[in-house]
């Protein structure tokens, strides 16, 4: 279960500081580690199973507190695993599941739910927006999963709300480690798009860490990055599109991983390392991993050959057909040239024709990869809607997953890739909707050639 995961995450001590950026706010945690002796509980539980029909397995109303030291599970036709109203407080330390709903809460209650929500019903948490404006939380600490319907569903009823931000104050406090399957859904009167875009706009997304040792930082966004569940715990949250930093003790080498949802903007080189949530659904975990720089490339593009640079603390080492470990050079980008249509009109529109362009031209020499993966994730968000997001780069090169995976965050824009190969500069270009993870090889990697040998390829 997620929560033996959780435990074995949460005994590593995060010490969060204001250090190292004046414009951005921290806060001071030692992680997520509920404390039920902060709770005045009423009732406590252990696993709980309820197999009547029509039935809820755990309901706490006006101010009641109830503490389950396992799993809830409603197996009953038709039956809600939890149900919370009116400022109760409900933690479950395990997993919830019920054949209806797994959470309802009116908005007012705080549920804290320390393993998954599992996927047997239509939907996982509902909420039933009472019209009070009072807040409460929900907060699930592991994955929430759902093939059939919504993870997360706002009930609005027949009440009667002046605005999209009167429902917003209505709708509880949302934190989550990870949601797969749809996200958010939205039924009743109040019922809408915008609804369910500022829902999935407002989750918080639990930072995890399988290390010790380091430091976070947030920009001043205008939303709390703390989560504090009326004495139950403290935690680090993002939400999509947030931006955050990470300083740590560097290895030469090392890189941080945080998930397929989150970009790794800029490595420093020194421990230093910028990081922005690109697309929803959470599981943001910090790893450091293998940092492994191609070498060489057979004739269609393909990752013939790698170095590997291990990071600190790394027991096991990945070896190919170079097998040995080099030190990779630090330091910032190598020049950028930014161009507009304005500026260079000819060149941009032998790129990109007239579609308005946002152009990036990198002397591969003179840049580490991780400096070249921070300038194309984060350039590729500059690019204007519907326009064209340019890449020349002096020699072959590569994508690796998390480039690919802020490519596929535009659907809206083509990405044109223009390299010297073999004395002439070619173009490849990757059109608007195109599915670019596709273009992936077995190793997480596109070399340009790969890329051309699929798309086709022009001589400018």
């Amino acid at each position: 279960m997620y929560k033996k995961v959780l435990a074995t995450i949460t005994s590593t001590l995060m010490v969060i500081t204001m250090a190292m950026a004046p414009a951005t706010t921290a806060f001071a945690t030692d992680g997520f580690v509920p404390d039920p002796n902060a709770l005045i509980t009423t009732t406590t539980y252990g696993d709980t199973t309820d197999a009547t029909d029509n039935s809820t397995a755990i309901s706490a109303g006006t101010d009641q507190v109830i503490l389950v030291e396992g799993d809830v599970d409603a197996t009953g036709q038709n039956s809600t695993g939890v149900q919370a109203t009116d400022n109760a407080i409900v933690y479950v330390k395990g997993d919830v599941d019920g054949t209806a709903n797994d959470v309802v809460t009116d908005g007012d209650a705080t549920v804290v739910i320390g393993g998954n929500i599992v996927d047997k019903t239509s939907v996982d948490v509902k909420i039933t927006p009472d019209n009070d404006d009072h807040k409460g939380d929900v907060a699930v600490m592991g994955t929430v999963t759902n093939d059939n319907g919504a993870a997360i569903q706002i009930d609005t009823g027949n009440n009667n709300y002046s605005s999209l931000d009167d429902i917003l104050d209505d709708i509880p406090d949302i934190s989550v480690y990870k949601v797969d399957g749809q996200i958010v859904s939205s039924s009743g009167d109040s019922a809408s798009e915008a609804l369910n875009e500022a829902v999935m706009n407002a989750i918080n997304y639990f930072v995890l860490s399988d290390f010790a040792g380091y430091s976070l930082d947030f920009q001043n966004d205008g939303h709390d990055h703390s989560k504090s569940f009326k004495g139950v715990g403290e935690a680090p949250t993002v939400r999509l599109n947030d931006t955050f930093y990470l300083y740590t003790s560097y290895t030469e080498g090392q890189t941080i991983d945080a998930g397929e949802n989150v970009a790794l903007v800029r490595d420093s080189g020194n421990g230093s390392y910028e990081f922005r949530v690109i697309t929803p659904g959470g599981g943001i975990l910090l790893r450091k991993t293998f940092h492994i720089v191609p070498t060489s490339y057979d004739n269609e593009g393909n990752v013939e050959t790698y170095k590997v640079v291990v990071p600190e603390n790394t027991s096991s080492i990945v070896t190919d057909a170079s097998s040995e470990s080099t030190v990779v050079n630090t330091g910032y980008f190598a020049i950028v040239d930014t161009r507009s249509a304005a500026d260079a009109p000819a060149a941009i529109a032998a790129i990109s024709g007239d579609k308005p362009a946002h152009t990036v031209s990198l002397t591969m020499s003179t840049m580490t990869p991780s400096q070249y993966q921070a300038a194309v994730v984060n350039h590729v968000g500059n690019t204007p809607a519907g326009g064209a997001f340019n890449i020349e780069t002096d020699t072959i090169s590569c994508f690796d997953r998390t480039m690919i995976s802020a490519i596929a965050s535009r659907p809206d824009i083509d990405v044109n890739v223009v390299f010297t190969y073999q004395g002439k500069k070619m173009k490849v270009t990757i059109p608007a909707g195109y599915d670019v993870n596709k273009l992936l090889d077995e190793n997480g990697y596109c070399g340009f050639l790969r890329l051309m040998s699929i798309l086709g390829g022009t001589t400018l």
